[in-house]
């Protein structure tokens, strides 16, 4: 099982507003109705080919100029994540990134992180220890 302290500055959990899905799209209360069908099935996330990669991470680069660690290809039982990545600033840890990752046992989050994605950490049975730093704001 999994216990971690929670910083101070998380101000956001997801919430458990009503979901309405198809096959192709979710539509929660802030995106529905979609204002056109071209709406209804647009979605920001990039095919897996998009990413790039820095050592055994995936990741992407966001409109505002810093990182989105979007996978990881690794084995490491202590997974440390970058803060920096060919001189961009690592912020933001998307969903599903280290999904079944079930040698990591601990990981290191930098301080320049502020959210963690939607099921970051799901099915990662052998996570025992997260160090989360107080720059974490959001955690869906």
């Amino acid at each position: 099982m999994l216990t971690c302290a929670l910083p101070a500055s998380v101000t956001a959990f997801a919430d458990n507003t009503d979901v309405w899905e198809n096959d192709d799209y979710a539509w929660t209360d802030e995106n529905y109705p979609p204002e056109t069908e071209d709406d209804a099935f647009e979605t920001e996330e990039e095919p897996e080919e998009n990413y790039e990669t820095f050592g055994d991470f995936k990741y992407r680069l966001l409109k505002n100029g810093t990182v989105e660690i979007m996978g990881y290809t690794g084995s490491d039982a202590v997974v440390t994540i970058p803060s920096e990545i060919n001189g961009k600033t690592v912020t933001s840890i998307g969903d599903v990134s280290f999904v079944e990752c079930l040698s990591m046992t601990e990981v290191i989050i930098p301080d320049t992180v502020t959210n963690i994605g939607f099921h970051t950490f799901s099915w990662c049975y052998n996570l025992k220890k997260a160090v989360l730093p107080n720059s974490i704001t959001i955690i869906d």
